[in-house]
């Protein structure tokens, strides 16, 4: 898999020199069990979706299995049930009363510097951060102006 996603980063990065900024609007779930924040359509996101095309098709050159049935959804999550406190477990949904202010919210922009492969079912760090097996830098120009925070994208691992 590692060898995958840096041949896929290293294809990725011969035709795509410019930042990666996407912008974060928004509110979603999944289900009300997920509270996230929408990455908006834009030329940045389109190149998130090229590379991902990428690793899709190098993981099936190096026989990886990658899918988990899923369809590519970039989202920022805020809030996750799964993730709870152990007191808190009996809650069966995210009441949309606690997220609908934020319809039409503008979070912000995040830089994209790095492609992370993360093992899911690993124990999870201090900070409660996915175990991170590899991480591989993606192109970037970097121009200072950019009022961006950095970010990585995650790719899962099961």
């Amino acid at each position: 898999m590692v060898q995958a996603l840096d041949q896929a980063v290293k294809d990725f990065n011969k035709d795509n020199q410019a930042d990666i900024i996407l912008d974060i609007k928004d509110i979603g779930t999944f289900n009300n069990k997920v509270v996230f924040a929408k990455v908006q359509e834009n030329k940045s996101l389109s190149r998130v979706v090229r590379l991902t095309d990428i690793i899709e098709t190098n993981c099936q050159t190096y026989g990886v299995p990658h899918c988990d049935g899923n369809l590519f959804n970039p989202h920022i999550t805020i809030a996750k049930l799964s993730r709870l406190p152990f007191e808190l477990k009996g809650i069966a949904n995210i009441e949309p009363t606690t997220y609908n202010h934020y319809m039409n919210y503008q979070f912000g922009r995040q830089l994209v510097t790095c492609l992370q492969l993360c093992a899911m079912r690993k124990p999870m760090d201090e900070e409660g951060y996915y175990h991170v097996s590899h991480r591989t830098q993606i192109n970037q120009c970097s121009n200072p102006s950019h009022s961006a925070e950095k970010e990585t994208i995650l790719y899962s691992q099961k």
